[in-house]
C-alpha cells in the first residue's frame, strides 16, 4: 500500500459513502469534476463485492463495516479483502444505512485513498463506492488514459 498522502480536498472525494448513479456521463457541473479528481487520487481502484456488512455500536456510537472481496483491480493493488468502515458522525452513514440491501446484491466500483490514523501507525481506508455500471466503467477508463493534471507538480515554463 502507497504511504498516506490524503489532502483536505481529498475528503469529499473520499467520503465513506456510496452513491447509486449508474451513468456518471449523464451527471454535468461539480459530480463530473469530483469523479475525475476521484479517479486521479485513488490509491485503488477495484471491481468489489460487499462480502458482509455488519453494524456496530461502541460508546453509545454506532458504524457500519463492509467487508468487500476484490474481483478485478483497475488501478493499484490490494489484498482480495478490504474492511470498509464508516461511523454515524460521517455524512456517508446514511448512505449505507439506507442501501443495506442493494450493498449486498450487486458489484461495485470501490475508490479507495489511505490516510494516516493519528490513533495508530497502521492506515485507515477512506472510501467511495459507485455501481459497477459499463458507464462507470467507460467513464474509470477514460479518465485513467487521460489523467488529470496536478496543479502542485505542473510547471510554466516561461521563455525569457
Amino acid at each position: 500500500m502507497p504511504a498516506p498522502d490524503f489532502r483536505p480536498s481529498d475528503a469529499p472525494l473520499f467520503d465513506n459513502a456510496v452513491d447509486l448513479v449508474d451513468a456518471p456521463v449523464i451527471v454535468k457541473g461539480e459530480w463530473t469534476g469530483a469523479f475525475e479528481r476521484r479517479v486521479g487520487r485513488a490509491d485503488l481502484i477495484a471491481v468489489v463485492r460487499v462480502d458482509s456488512l455488519s453494524s456496530d455500536f461502541v460508546t453509545r456510537r454506532s458504524s457500519y463495516r463492509l467487508t468487500v472481496k476484490v474481483r478485478n483491480r483497475l488501478k493499484g493493488s490490494s489484498s482480495k479483502e478490504l474492511v470498509l468502515r464508516v461511523g454515524d458522525d460521517e455524512p456517508g452513514y446514511e448512505t449505507v444505512r439506507v442501501n443495506e440491501d442493494r450493498l449486498l446484491e450487486g458489484a461495485f466500483v470501490v475508490f479507495l485513498k489511505w490516510a494516516a490514523d493519528l490513533e495508530s501507525s497502521e492506515p485507515i481506508a477512506r472510501w467511495h463506492l459507485s455501481p459497477d455500471s459499463d458507464a462507470v466503467r467507460e467513464k474509470i477508463d477514460y479518465f485513467l488514459r487521460h489523467p488529470m493534471k496536478d496543479e502542485r507538480t505542473e510547471v510554466e515554463v516561461v521563455e525569457p
